[in-house]
């Protein structure tokens, strides 16, 4: 059995083990970042996602919400808000995760919104580094 000697000193760790010296830092986070594409293909929307870690440790699993929103709705209606979600995997230091989300666009009520928003891990379940990195956001002009 080898034996496993740890030293902390403030934010870093100094491990030996089996004859060698590991020096390790305390304040490795992930930081996760959202890039979207997007297209209308027939009566389908199509967002490409990229999910990148580009912190220093690997992510947790957390979620990413896709919110197709109205914030000014006619009079007498609620703003819309539908919100679809994807989970992510666990995703490595300087990993990325891409997929693509297709809805139908019958589904978004595609035309009443105004926005579409792509938010990864926005109920912070995965501590990150920079936490205002999370979002993107684009205007959505239906055509329709």
């Amino acid at each position: 059995m080898k034996k496993l000697n740890v030293l902390s000193a403030g934010k870093y760790l100094l491990l030996f083990l089996a004859g060698t010296f590991l020096l390790s830092s305390c304040d490795e986070m992930p930081d996760l970042t959202v890039t979207a594409d997007y297209s209308i293909s027939g009566d389908q929307y199509e967002i490409k996602l990229s999910i990148k870690n580009i912190g220093d440790a690997e992510s947790g699993k957390a979620l990413v919400y896709i919110n197709y929103i109205n914030p000014t709705p006619p009079t007498g209606m609620n703003e819309i808000r539908i919100q679809k979600s994807e989970e992510l995997p666990v995703i490595a230091a300087g990993g990325e995760y891409s997929f693509i989300k297709t809805i139908p666009l019958s589904d978004i009520h595609a035309k009443e919104i105004e926005k579409i928003e792509v938010f990864v891990d926005s109920k912070n379940t995965v501590k990150e580094s920079n936490e205002d990195n999370n979002k993107e956001t684009w205007d959505w002009d239906s055509g329709l």
